[in-house]
């Protein structure tokens, strides 16, 4: 357990949406298909220039199972001022509990992928596919957007009410500004599957 909270964030950005408007991220990444955490608090702190705390948003979550997750609060207002670095932290010690090791074999297919320009808008178009047998309620879905360089240059997310076993939606993400496909290497979508509400 230990070594797993040490590994699990992977790296923190922000990413500014609208002048003064940032979504904040952490990527998560853990090796283990028996064990998630139930609820989480976490901090993410936003700095300016001079090392000025500018925001800060508090929240929690579950972290599943083996592979790679993420965190993420939207539309965190910094008065205008630009936003250099930012630090994330768990509020409180992780506490890992075990389940149901065929929880990690669920897959949702996320191979169909549509970008479209709505003026100076961008939307994007996933598909999800469950694959499994579960039923899976208010599945949280983000999606990172990497450059050639594997940089990631922006994020989104949305929320799935519902996703059956052997169904798909359809989900869009939007950003108030154009996106030059040719200039995204990878489209990274991660469905953020609560083991603990799933009709396993």
């Amino acid at each position: 357990p230990d070594q797993l909270s040490k590994s699990v964030v992977r790296w923190v950005r922000s990413f500014e949406i609208t002048e003064g408007v940032y979504h904040a991220v952490a990527y998560l990444e853990h090796s283990n298909p028996c064990v998630a955490t139930r609820s989480v608090p976490y901090t993410f702190r936003l700095y300016g220039p001079s090392n000025e705390v500018v925001a800060e948003r508090k929240g929690s979550t579950v972290i599943g199972t083996v592979g790679r997750s993420a965190i993420i609060e939207t539309l965190i207002r910094t008065e205008g001022v630009e936003v250099v670095s930012t630090r994330f932290f768990f509020d409180e010690p992780l506490i890992w509990e075990k389940v149901d090791p065929s929880f990690s074999s669920i897959v949702i297919k996320t191979d169909k992928k549509t970008f479209e320009r709505l003026e100076e808008d961008t939307r994007l178009t996933v598909t999800l596919e469950n694959t499994s047998r579960v039923n899976l309620n208010t599945v949280p879905v983000i999606v990172l957007l990497h450059d050639t360089l594997g940089n990631t240059r922006t994020v989104s997310t949305t929320v799935v009410p519902s996703l059956p076993a052997r169904s798909s939606r359809m989900v869009y993400f939007t950003w108030p500004f154009s996106i030059n496909e040719r200039e995204i290497e990878r489209i990274e979508v991660l469905p953020i599957l609560n083991p603990f509400s799933a009709d396993i």
